[in-house]
């Protein structure tokens, strides 16, 4: 998979937490650009990029356009997902004293995190 953001960025510039595995990710970043990505672009464009980025050639407006347009939506959506698929292990990581988020907050999370990825 080439992906338009990696998760060292998710990590550094989006807040994702460095304890989820990629494993919880990668699928995330691979379904928004499959499903929004793609579509928005058009596929000549998509291709494009996914072609400059393997290797390693991407014009500085395209790199524009991955950092300050693609990047901000992918992760996002991955942050909504991640919400879901992490449940389990967020609901079960937490400090004695301090309350663990319910269900319906982590839903809630999730939306948000959608509608800024929409926007």
């Amino acid at each position: 998979m080439i992906a338009l953001i990696s998760i060292k960025t998710l990590n550094e510039k989006y807040g994702v937490d460095t304890n989820i595995e990629d494993n919880y990710i990668l699928p995330s970043i691979q379904k928004c650009q499959d499903l929004l990505i793609y579509n928005i672009l058009c596929k000549e464009k998509y291709n494009q990029l996914i072609l400059d980025v393997d290797n390693d050639n991407v014009s500085p407006e395209d790199d524009t356009l991955i950092k300050d347009y693609i990047q901000p939506v992918i992760a996002y959506y991955v942050k909504s997902e991640i919400v879901q698929s992490t449940t389990y292990k967020m609901k079960n990581v937490g400090l004695d004293g301090v309350e663990k988020a319910t269900f319906d907050e982590l839903i809630r999370l999730s939306k948000k995190y959608m509608i800024d990825s929409e926007a």
